[in-house]
C-alpha cells in the first residue's frame, strides 16, 4: 500500500508524491527524481526534525505526510559524498569551513575515527562527534580536546577496544579502577599507564591478577608478601612465584598452586620444597623435565623415582644413572609409556620382562629393544602375543614360523601381509587369516589365493560359481 507525501519549500508546496511504504531513503529518491535535485543535496524535515535515510516512513492516519525540503549547498553535498565513499584523506587539505562542518566531520569519523585529527578545534571538543570517532577507532582519543580526555564514557569506550588508549586518558582517569581494569583485561601492557598508586592497592591488584593478563611483577614490593595477592597471581601464572617474597616461596600451599599451573615454577621454590615429595610429584606430573629441578637427594630416591615415572614414564630420562638401570624403575616407566624404554640402561633394553612390558604398552617401543632379543623365538612369540604388529618388524627367519604367524593372525587377519611367502601360500594359514579379516585375502599367494574355500570365506567366489543355475534355464536342462 502506498503512502501519500507532500513536499514543501520556503515558498509553499513543491510536489505531491505517492511512494510504497518503506524508508526515508525511498522517499528521497522519489523527490530527487521529481524535482530534479541531486540526492546528496536533499534534507527532509518532518515535524521540525530532520529524518535520516535509514528511518522508516512515519505512520500515516490517512492524511498525506508533510515534509519540508531543505537543499544543501552543492559543495557540502560533494564533500559529504566523498566522506561516505571513504575518501577521508581529502579532509586534510579541505577548506576550514568544511573542516568546521559537523555533518562532514560526522560522516568522516564514521568511516575513519582518526579523521578527527583534521576537524576544526571546536568540533574536536564536541562530545557527540568525539564519541562517534572513538567508537569507530580508539586512536581518535588522542585527537579529542583535552577536556574530553577526562570524559569517563569516552575513555572507557576507547580502552575496551585496546589497552593502548589508556595513555591518552587524563591523569585522574588513569587512576580510575574500572577504567584501569578494562584496559588491563585487553592486555597486561596497560599497567604501564595505570597510576602507580593502584599498584599498591590490594583490592585493585587482586582484580587485575584475576583477569589473567598480569603477573606479580606489577605489584608494589609491599604486596609481594601478601599471600592472597600471590595466590591470585600463581593461579594464572605459576612463574609469578619468582616475584613472591622468600617467605611465600617457602609456603607449601603457594608452591603447590604455582607448580600445578606451570612446572617451571619449581625453580623458584625454596630448596626445602624442591625436595618435598608432594610438590615434586605435582611438578613431574606436568612435565618430566621437572625432575631436574628437584634436589639431588630426591633424584636419587628409589621410591620417589618410581612414583614419578609411574606418573610420567619419560621422567626416566632425567633420573640418575643408577636408577635408569634399576629394573623396578624401568618397568614402572614403560608401563606408563612404552617408549620410555629408550631411556633405560643398555642392559635393561635387553631384559625380556622390561621390554615385553614396554611392547605391551606401545608396540613402537620395538625400536629400542636390544637387537639380540629378536633372535630368540620364545621372546618373539611372547612379543607378538602383546601386539600382532610386532610381526612386521621381525627377522625373516621368525616370520616363517607357523605358530608365531598364526598367533599374530588370530589377533588380526591382516598380519598375513608380514608372513613369509611360504606361509602366504599355505591354504590353512590363509583361511585362518581371511576368516578373521576378509581383507587378508589380498595378501595370499597362489595356490591358496585361488582356493575355492578361501575365496568363499573372503566373499570373492566368482559369480559363475557362486550362483546356482535357475530352474528351467538352458544350463540346468539335461541332455536327453
Amino acid at each position: 500500500m502506498g503512502v501519500e507525501a507532500k513536499i514543501f519549500g520556503l515558498a509553499g508546496e513543491l510536489c505531491r508524491l505517492s511512494v510504497p511504504a518503506g524508508r526515508i531513503k525511498d522517499l528521497k529518491e522519489a523527490v530527487s527524481e521529481s524535482l530534479k535535485v541531486e540526492l546528496g543535496q536533499l534534507r527532509l524535515l518532518h515535524e521540525l526534525r530532520e529524518v535520516q535515510d535509514e528511518e522508516d516512513l512515519p505512520e500515516s492516519s490517512g492524511a498525506p505526510l508533510e515534509f519540508t525540503l531543505v537543499k544543501r549547498p552543492e559543495e557540502q553535498a560533494r564533500w559529504l559524498s566523498d566522506m561516505r565513499e571513504g575518501h577521508v584523506r581529502l579532509l586534510k587539505d579541505a577548506p576550514l569551513h568544511i573542516r568546521a562542518d559537523p555533518e562532514v566531520i560526522f560522516a568522516a569519523v564514521a568511516v575513519c575515527g582518526q579523521s578527527l585529527e583534521h576537524a576544526a578545534e571546536a568540533l574536536r571538543a564536541d562530545r557527540a562527534i568525539a564519541l562517534a570517532a572513538v567508537q569507530s577507532d580508539w586512536r581518535a582519543l588522542q585527537f579529542v580536546d583535552e577536556a574530553l580526555r577526562d570524559d569517563r564514557q569516552l575513555v572507557l569506550t576507547a580502552v575496551k577496544q585496546d589497552w593502548c588508549a589508556l595513555q591518552f586518558a587524563s591523569d585522574s582517569l588513569r587512576s580510575d579502577r574500572e577504567i584501569a581494569l578494562a584496559a588491563i583485561s585487553q592486555g597486561w601492557g596497560a599497567i604501564l599507564f595505570v597510576d602507580p598508586s593502584l599498584r599498591a592497592d590490594p583490592a585493585f591488584l587482586l582484580s587485575a591478577l584475576k583477569t589473567g593478563q598480569c603477573r606479580l611483577e606489577i605489584a608494589a614490593c609491599n604486596l609481594r608478601d601478601n599471600k592472597e595477592v600471590v595466590m591470585a597471581a600463581v593461579e594464572n601464572h605459576g612463574l609469578s612465584l619468582a616475584d613472591a617474597s622468600p617467605a611465600l616461596q617457602a609456603d607449601k600451599e603457594v608452591v603447590l598452586t604455582a607448580v600445578g599451573q606451570d612446572w617451571r615454577a619449581l625453580r623458584h621454590a625454596c630448596r626445602a620444597l624442591r625436595g618435598d615429595r608432594e610438590v615434586a610429584r605435582r611438578a613431574v606430573g606436568q612435565d618430566p623435565r621437572a625432575l631436574l629441578l628437584t634436589t639431588a637427594q630426591l633424584q636419587g630416591d628409589l621410591n620417589f623415582t618410581i612414583a614419578a615415572v609411574a606418573q610420567h614414564g619419560r621422567a626416566l630420562e632425567h633420573a640418575s644413572k643408577a636408577l635408569r638401570g634399576n629394573r623396578q624403575v624401568a618397568i614402572a616407566a614403560v608401563r606408563q609409556d612404552g617408549e620410555a624404554l629408550q631411556f633405560a640402561s643398555e642392559s635393561l633394553r635387553g631384559d625380556e620382562e622390561v621390554t615385553l612390558a614396554a611392547l605391551e604398552q606401545n608396540w613402537r617401543a620395538h625400536r629400542y629393544v636390544a637387537p639380540g632379543l629378536w633372535l630368540n623365538s620364545d621372546f618373539c612369540h611372547r612379543a607378538v602375543q602383546r601386539s600382532w604388529r610386532i610381526l612386521s618388524i621381525l627377522p625373516p627367519e621368525q616370520r616363517s614360523k607357523r605358530g608365531l604367524v598364526e598367533c599374530a593372525i588370530r589377533q588380526n587377519g591382516r598380519a598375513l601381509e608380514f608372513a613369509s611367502a611360504e606361509l602366504r601360500m599355505d591354504r590353512d594359514v590363509v583361511l585362518l587369516a581371511v576368516r578373521q579379516a576378509w581383507q587378508a585375502a589380498s595378501f595370499a599367494l597362489d595356490p591358496a589365493r585361488r582356493d575355492l574355500t578361501v575365496l568363499l570365506a573372503a566373499g570373492r567366489l566368482p559369480r559363475s560359481r557362486s550362483r546356482s543355475p535357475k530352474p528351467g534355464s538352458r544350463r540346468s536342462t539335461r541332455c536327453s
